[in-house]
């Protein structure tokens, strides 16, 4: 009864995201109302509110970082921060490269989203790419690999948290973990994927690069004011004191601890954006607040959805069976479940695959260190958000340099996913 009860709620979740192209979160959430039926306990439904509610924190970082975001690029300080790098290292593409893939993890890793990285920073960085020489699904490969490095990157890493969350893990100690699996692997793939113009060319004119930075196209998926007029220069200086302080409160609150105050992330998202605005004088404020929260809303639903989803699967006994199934397998198709079985679950969603598959791995490898394994996992997860239909990191990237097909950036993330399985996965087996 219970794998009959799984089987209608994957099967269900296909009809409705892949056959009738509902939003991903719409999907889960008509999911897990159809699961309560199937099994006779539909006056349980709230338990889907209770569940939508799950990771409220998580929602809460990812809709306040965007305002964040959104505020540095209407003031124009992400664009100062483009055009500083491409001036000083525009004949340079060697350090060129991975400045750019550190520019396109930067929102990651404050979001723990990919999603928010691609609207922002990458929409940015993927016209100077361009201008290199790069295709433009090599471009968008870039951009989709360091969005999701940058969602795994830490401060903020939400497939951490929800696998700790489910084993009762606190969300420390994790940093030096997390750079050490992302920071590498993000130099890896950038040559890797810009290897064509490090050959073909070994200086590029400072010029055309400026111009590619400053004359970027506007991406077809955002709305006419998503990006919010730019209407004057800002110094670098300028530019970078609202990020400093946010980065250095975040390292100093983790370093000297109770030292200052504990507002925790949410609110000094909103203190770095009304600094950021306060600092250009009359800025476009609530129209780009309004926009973020727009903006932000299919990741919200997704993970609202994936709240609902695990509820669901706890409350009918699919989740312990499925904990108890993985528990029982051998070493070796443990590691085979892992390297495919949670990238595979991004078509449903990543955080869905962090949150049904991670904690039952984590608590099948209890033996070895969980922060290093919770680590790798949360790497894992961040490929699942490469597999299509969900895709979220591929599909926006591609749009974000004209492409109408996913394809041809799929068929190029597949070395560079493969690289970061392998890392995960060797990480968890001879390091952890």
């Amino acid at each position: 009864m219970v794998w009959d009860i799984f089987a209608v709620m994957v099967g269900c979740f296909i009809l409705t995201a892949m056959v009738l192209k509902w939003p991903v979160g719409i999907a889960m959430m008509s999911t897990t109302l159809i699961a309560l039926v199937y099994s006779g306990q539909w006056t349980d439904w709230p338990h889907l509110i209770e569940g939508s509610m799950a990771y409220l924190d998580a929602m809460l970082v990812i809709a306040t970082a965007m305002i964040f975001m959104r505020s540095l690029i209407a003031t124009g300080r992400l664009q100062a921060v483009s055009d500083a790098i491409v001036r000083r290292f525009g004949n340079r593409p060697w350090v060129l490269l991975p400045l750019l893939m550190l520019l396109v993890m930067f929102p990651g890793m404050l979001t723990g989203s990919s999603t928010a990285a691609v609207l922002t920073s990458g929409v940015l960085v993927a016209p100077v790419l361009l201008s290199l020489g790069l295709d433009k699904a090599r471009v968008a490969a870039i951009v989709a690999m360091g969005s999701i490095l940058g969602m795994v990157a830490p401060p903020v890493n939400l497939p951490v948290m929800i696998i700790g969350s489910g084993v009762d893990m606190p969300y420390t100690g994790f940093t030096i973990p997390l750079l050490l699996l992302t920071m590498p692997l993000a130099w890896v793939i950038v040559y890797l994927l810009g290897y064509p113009v490090l050959r073909k060319r070994s200086a590029v004119t400072q010029a055309a690069v400026k111009s590619a930075a400053v004359h970027e196209e506007e991406p077809e998926h955002e709305q006419p004011d998503a990006i919010g007029a730019v209407t004057k220069t800002v110094s670098l200086v300028n530019a970078l004191i609202p990020i400093v302080i946010i980065v250095a409160w975040m390292i100093a609150d983790r370093v000297w601890i109770g030292v200052l105050p504990a507002i925790g992330l949410p609110l000094l998202f909103i203190l770095g954006a009304a600094l950021s605005f306060a600092m250009s004088g009359k800025g476009p404020w609530l129209r780009e607040t309004l926009a973020a929260i727009k903006q932000s809303l299919p990741v919200l639903s997704i993970l609202a959805g994936v709240g609902m989803f695990i509820q669901v699967m706890t409350l009918l006994g699919v989740r312990g069976t499925l904990v108890v199934s993985l528990l029982s397998l051998p070493p070796v198709l443990q590691y085979l479940g892992m390297g495919l079985g949670i990238p595979a679950f991004g078509a449903i969603s990543a955080y869905g695959a962090a949150s049904v598959l991670g904690v039952p791995f984590l608590l099948a490898l209890l033996g070895k260190n969980e922060i290093i394994v919770g680590a790798a996992l949360s790497l894992l997860t961040g490929v699942a958000d490469l597999t299509p239909p969900t895709a979220l990191a591929g599909i926006f990237a591609a749009q974000a340099v004209g492409l109408k097909s996913y394809g041809s950036v799929m068929r190029m993330c597949i070395i560079p996913a493969i690289i970061t399985t392998i890392v995960a996965l060797v990480t968890i087996a001879w390091i952890a």
